[in-house]
C-alpha cells in the first residue's frame, strides 16, 4: 500500500532530468548490443550518461536535504483559500483547496495554510 503522506512529489525538472538519464542508458546498451563501433564517441557518451546520473544525484540529494525543492518558492494563497482558513475548524479543507490550486506538496500546503492562520 503507498503512503501518499510521506511520498515526496517529484518536479517536472526532476522527472525529465531522470528521463533523459534512462534513455541515454538505454541508447549505450542498445548502441552496445548492435556492436556499434564509436570509439571516441561511445567514450564521450558514457563520459555524459555518468556525470548526468551524478549531477542528478547530487542535485536531488542537496534539494531534499534541505526540507524542499531546490529554487521552488511557496505560491502565495488564494482568496478563496484564505477565506476556508479563517475557520480554525475547515483547517484540513483549505491545505486540500491549496493543493488543488498550486499542485504544491501535503507539507508545502500545511505550512504554509498555517501561516497564514498565525498570522490573523
Amino acid at each position: 500500500m503507498i503512503d501518499r503522506g510521506s511520498a515526496a512529489p517529484v518536479t517536472r525538472q526532476e522527472f525529465y532530468g531522470a528521463l533523459v538519464v534512462v534513455w541515454l542508458y538505454i541508447m549505450l546498451v542498445i548502441g552496445d548490443l548492435l556492436r556499434i563501433e564509436w570509439r571516441w564517441t561511445t567514450a564521450i557518451l558514457w563520459a555524459a550518461a555518468l556525470g548526468m546520473m551524478v549531477l542528478y544525484s547530487v542535485v536531488s540529494f542537496a534539494s531534499r536535504s534541505r526540507g524542499g525543492r531546490a529554487g521552488r518558492t511557496a505560491a502565495p494563497l488564494s482568496d478563496r483559500v484564505k477565506d476556508i482558513a479563517r475557520d480554525p475548524s475547515r483547517k484540513i479543507e483549505a491545505i486540500q483547496a491549496h493543493r488543488e490550486e498550486t499542485g504544491a506538496g501535503l507539507a508545502e500546503a500545511k505550512d504554509a495554510v498555517e501561516a497564514y492562520i498565525n498570522g490573523l
